[in-house]
Parts: C-alpha cells; sequence; structure tokens
C-alpha cells in the first residue's frame, strides 16, 4: 500500500525542497512516472511556485479552480507532475513544463500559452500485436497504436489531452537533444553520433565542443532545433 507521506529527509535528490522545515512532504500517486522523476500537485503548489500554505488550501485551489496537467483536470493533491508534463493554471493565466536541471532536481519551466495544449512523449517500447497492429510505450506511462516506422528512442509531439500525434521527430544525427540524467543532464545539445548505448552530441551555441553520455538519457526534442519551450526556471 503506498503512503500517503514520506519523511522529508528521505525524499529523492531530484526534489528541490526545503529538508527540515517540518517532517513530512505528500508522496504522488504512483502511476506514469517513478517517485524520483515527479512531484505532487500539493508540493509544487505550496513549495515551488508558493500558491498555498497548507494541504487544505491546495485542496480548496483544486476543487474551486481549473488546474490542468497535460490538458486534463486535476482535483487530487497527490496527483504527480512528472518530466516534460504540462501543468496549466488558467486563473493565473501560466503554464509551465516540468524539466530537470542543471543539478539534476526537477524544475518547473514557464512556457507560451499555447503550448499547453501539447506534449513530448519519448517512445520507450514497441511491440506488435495480433492482426499486424504495433503498439508503442511512452514516457509518460501512455501506450498507443502508430506507425511501424516509429523506433524507440524517438519522440511524439501529442496534441493534449487527445493524443493525436502532431509530429514525430526520429532519433538521428542532427536531432535537438534534452538531457534527463547523467553528467550533462538538463542539457540541451544537437547530437552528431551515437551507438547502441551512448551518444555524442555538441551543447548549443557551443561549437567545436563536442560530449558522451549515456543514450538513456538524451530525450530528442526537436528535428534541428526544439520544438517546444525549455525556457527560464521558476525559483522555488
Amino acid at each position: 500500500m503506498v503512503k500517503n507521506h514520506l519523511k522529508r529527509i528521505n525524499a529523492p535528490k531530484t526534489w528541490k525542497i526545503e529538508r527540515k522545515s517540518s517532517k513530512w512532504v505528500m508522496h504522488p500517486n504512483p502511476g506514469a512516472h517513478t517517485l524520483p522523476d515527479c512531484i505532487s500537485l500539493s508540493t509544487i503548489f505550496k513549495e515551488v511556485l508558493h500558491i498555498a500554505d497548507t494541504s487544505r488550501q491546495v485542496r480548496t485551489i483544486l476543487r474551486s479552480k481549473e488546474v490542468q496537467v497535460n490538458g486534463r483536470r486535476r482535483i487530487d493533491p497527490h496527483d504527480a507532475v512528472g518530466i516534460m508534463d504540462v501543468l496549466a493554471i488558467p486563473e493565473l493565466k501560466e503554464q509551465f513544463r516540468m524539466l530537470v536541471d542543471r543539478f539534476g532536481q526537477l524544475s518547473l519551466r514557464k512556457i507560451p500559452a499555447g503550448e499547453s495544449g501539447i506534449q513530448l512523449c519519448k517512445i520507450t517500447g514497441k511491440r506488435t500485436l495480433s492482426g499486424g497492429k504495433v503498439q508503442f510505450s511512452l514516457s509518460g506511462g501512455r501506450t498507443m497504436l502508430g506507425k511501424g516506422e516509429y523506433k524507440v528512442g524517438d519522440s511524439l509531439l501529442l496534441d493534449v489531452p487527445a493524443q493525436s500525434v502532431k509530429d514525430h521527430i526520429p532519433f538521428d544525427k542532427g536531432a535537438a537533444v534534452f538531457f534527463t540524467g547523467g553528467k550533462h543532464v538538463g542539457s540541451v545539445g544537437t547530437l552528431t553520433d551515437f551507438t547502441s548505448s551512448t551518444v555524442a552530441f555538441t551543447p548549443l551555441g557551443k561549437k567545436g565542443e563536442h560530449y558522451t553520455t549515456a543514450k538513456r538519457y538524451a530525450f530528442v526534442v526537436g528535428k534541428d532545433k526544439p520544438l517546444v519551450s525549455l525556457g527560464a526556471e521558476v525559483a522555488a
């Protein structure tokens, strides 16, 4: 049985929270993301956006205002917001995308209103079903039927909440990639080469510099430049 709370001192290092201000912090609901890759709406409202002081205030906001995650309204303060998820608060006319910063911690980034209805998902698995249909597993916990030419490691730009595919971004040389882990976590670069386990890239705006990291950390975000904003971090 999943606990409703966990001790702050034991919370994942990816959470940018005060460790000694109180004993407990709200545990996000299990589901689409692993614990280190997501944070609860309650914690976001209280400790990242600072628009509530107590869990009761968070519940009041969620029930009286329309708060959306990936285009769907959320009313449970335990609901999780994970990497590449989009949080929209129409009352404040603000939208955010969850990313990771250069220290490997979860970080909300402000994005334009026009991006609140789109989400990038990485293809993490692929299998053929009966009848020749191809099923894809996506980051964020989704599964969907798609075209056979899509490959593991590619990214799909989805229209949310409809989940229709707006664009397909192949994992290929020249693609823009965002790194979700490793030594270069939080960096954006241009893919220059790759093997079955590693990738080589040049950081955006730094011609002549080349780095290598594990392939599993590379998240394709555009064919030559990012298709979504990876903008300014919200100060916690």
